[in-house]
């Protein structure tokens, strides 16, 4: 099975155009039938306590894919996406981040280790920052 996972962080967006990307890779990537997933929630809440959590520990079996338009749509925290990657690697579910050009497999590469960390810094840093620009 294939999953669309999409999150936007307020009411106001759209994942319209997250959801098209999606659809473009699966497609491009022979993945099959996408199902979705969305949720309008902040990516620095518990994970597991959101709608992918649910996909995650639930709906998800062995040999699944989710799809995600980018890394910092799972979240904001670089030990949280720490944390969705290995349960999804202990799950055998595979994750394809769009933007970052980037699969994620039971077992990987160091060169997507190395990539991994950096996106994932990145991601946190850009919401800490995000976060002291609004005060």
């Amino acid at each position: 099975m294939t999953y669309g996972y999409l999150r936007v962080s307020t009411v106001e967006q759209d994942n319209n155009k997250f959801q098209g990307e999606i659809l473009l890779y699966s497609n491009k990537n022979h993945l099959g039938h996408v199902s979705f997933v969305e949720e309008k929630v902040t990516g620095v809440k518990d994970w597991k306590q959101r709608e992918l959590g649910t996909l995650i520990n639930t709906r998800c079996k062995s040999g699944d894919n989710i799809i995600v338009s980018e890394l910092s749509r799972i979240s904001r925290s670089i030990i949280q996406i720490y944390e969705i990657i290995t349960v999804c690697q202990e799950k055998e579910i595979t994750l394809h981040f769009i933007k970052q050009n980037l699969v994620i497999r039971k077992d990987n590469d160091m060169t997507t280790k190395v990539m991994l960390s950096t996106f994932s810094l990145i991601s946190e840093m850009d919401t800490r920052f995000s976060q002291a620009v609004s005060y």
